[in-house]
């Protein structure tokens, strides 16, 4: 009995320290657990071109990038090899990132069909490119949290994209916003925090674009505002506090805008503001605050644009040409306008009646050149201007249904 007793006592012995082995065990872990220090920003670049790649990366679980991040055929020194493609399709392993202190530059994955991983991405410091990603169709939930942008965001040549919708937090581009050659884009509704973009704005050749309601409170584009190059789009609804643009405006070569309604707040352009080659665009009312514009004011092309109803309340334009609009009948909506500082060119435009709509002119410090509009007969509208105003240049009437002298219009021959 002894002997059993004391093979019991080796046995609770060895039991013993067996459960306190495994406590300890089981305690270390614990600590080392808590110990573990959370993911750590990477100082430098990183490139990624392949989805293994991806894939060890994302199991580092950093939370940030100092350098430059590029997502495609990247050389070291940060240039695109042109020519070639990777085979990366998902960027879930990224999930951890929240930051990336340089470029982000997403160009030439063929396989990629979103950006899901990037969810937690809420700043990029310079500029953030995503383009030629052949099969992304869609990029709204993989950036919904991202805010800033410290230089620029260009989306280019993403042959597959058809909806711009997941930008709603995004508050700060310092630079400019490029939205180019998406040919299956067709919504643009994801930039409605965006309150300002510090130099351009360009959306252009995107050919089946029909929506554009995504720049809701955006207030002011410090340099250029770019739309043009799309064949579907019927109007421009997205900008309704859109109040100045510091250069130039271009609206061109929309071949089935109608209308301008969306720029209701526009007031002043610093520069030019060209509105070209709109073939379908029959009402300008939208323009209806425009007070000045510090350059050229180009109106030409506009197929069947009726009237110019919409600049009642333009006072100022650096100089102003009014060209090849066939179904322009008069020119009234310019009835406030008093000063032009450079040249007035009103020319080819076949239905135009009468230049009543000039009968506020005061200055014009350029050439007033007046040709080639097939039923022009009354040019009464510029006799208070030639009566009392002090011109710069001289005037030229040439080829129009009558073409009457400046002496003409001071005695009252003038239609």
């Amino acid at each position: 009995m002894g002997k059993n007793m004391q093979l019991t006592t080796a046995f609770f012995q060895v039991l013993c320290a067996f459960l306190l082995s495994i406590t300890l065990m089981s305690c270390e872990k614990e600590t080392v657990e808590k110990n573990t220090p959370e993911p750590e920003v990477l100082e430098g670049d990183v490139f990624l071109s392949s989805q293994q790649q991806v894939v060890d990366f994302g199991a580092k679980r950093y939370k940030g990038i100092t350098g430059n991040l590029y997502i495609g055929p990247f050389d070291p020194n940060g240039n695109l090899i042109h020519n070639q493609v990777t085979d990366i399709s998902n960027l879930s392993p990224l999930n951890t990132l929240e930051s990336v202190g340089k470029d982000l530059q997403i160009n030439s994955n063929i396989k990629l069909r979103d950006l899901n991983g990037l969810n937690n991405l809420t700043s990029v410091g310079s500029t953030f490119s995503i383009s030629r990603n052949d099969s992304l169709s869609n990029i709204d939930l993989g950036l919904s949290n991202l805010t800033s942008v410290g230089w620029g965001l260009s989306i280019f040549m993403n042959g597959s994209l058809q909806y711009l919708n997941g930008f709603n937090k995004l508050a700060t581009i310092k630079k400019f916003l490029d939205i180019t050659q998406n040919y299956k884009l067709a919504q643009i509704d994801g930039f409605n925090n965006l309150d300002s973009i510090g130099s351009f704005l360009q959306i252009s050749g995107n050919d089946k674009l029909t929506n554009l309601d995504g720049f809701r409170n955006l207030t002011i584009i410090n340099e250029d505002f770019r739309l043009e190059g799309h064949f579907l789009l019927p109007a421009i609804n997205g900008f309704n506090k859109l109040s100045a643009v510091g250069k130039s405006v271009t609206i061109s070569q929309n071949f089935k805008l109608a209308n301008l309604n969306g720029l209701l707040q526009f007031s002043t352009v610093g520069e030019n503001l060209w509105l070209t080659y709109n073939y379908a665009l029959t009402d300008i009312s939208g323009l209806q605050n425009l007070a000045s514009v510090g350059g050229y004011f180009w109106i030409t092309q506009n197929a069947v644009l009726p009237d110019l109803n919409g600049l009642n309340n333009l006072r100022t334009v650096g100089a102003l040409r009014i060209e090849h609009n066939q179904a322009i009948q008069h020119v009234d909506g310019l009835s406030r306008l008093n000063t032009i500082k450079g040249e007035l060119s009103i020319i080819k435009n076949d239905a135009l009646l009468n230049l009543n709509g000039l009968n506020s002119l005061t200055s014009v410090q350029g050439f007033m050149s007046i040709h080639y509009n097939a039923s022009l007969s009354d040019f009464c509208g510029l006799r208070n201007f030639f009566t009392n105003s002090v011109r710069g240049a001289g005037y030229s009437p040439y080829n129009n249904l009558k073409n009457p002298t400046e002496t003409d219009i001071i005695n009252g021959n003038c239609n």
